[in-house]
């Protein structure tokens, strides 16, 4: 039999570091509606314990570097609504969804299971279904 104590700890790990990445993406969103850029070293700073995981590191800064043209893509899709009238927690989970899928290479059903795991966690009780149906429309498998 296999060590699945080992199993249930990296799947906790793994969890917490997506966990983790969304939250310096929803904090980022959050300064940034009070200062012109926030600092994404300080806030990793503040998120993670050292040192900082050099995979969730990329994708936050992937994320930060292409929140624009990422906010673009999804808004299209928002049937009339703006992308900055969601939840700050919406936006950042469907904007690390489409990072890690899109620029990550990270497949198409992790990447959407992930998040509508996020969204039941953290966002309003039917976020999740609004979510999963927009990352059904811009994620794909590589």
């Amino acid at each position: 039999m296999g060590n699945t104590t080992g199993q249930v700890n990296s799947e906790v790990s793994r969890n917490k570091l997506h966990d983790q990445i969304m939250t310096c993406v929803y904090q980022y969103l959050f300064y940034n509606k009070f200062e012109h850029e926030p600092d994404i070293e300080e806030i990793m700073t503040n998120v993670f314990v050292k040192p900082i995981d050099p995979y969730a590191s990329e994708v936050i800064h992937v994320a930060v570097q292409h929140m624009n043209e990422t906010k673009g893509i999804i808004e299209p899709l928002l049937n009339k609504y703006k992308f900055n009238r969601l939840d700050l927690v919406e936006q950042a989970i469907l904007i690390v969804a489409y990072t890690e899928n899109h620029y990550a290479k990270q497949p198409k059903a992790i990447a959407i299971n992930v998040a509508v795991k996020q969204a039941q966690s953290y966002a309003d009780p039917q976020s999740y279904k609004f979510i999963n149906g927009v990352l059904e429309k811009i994620c794909k498998d590589e």
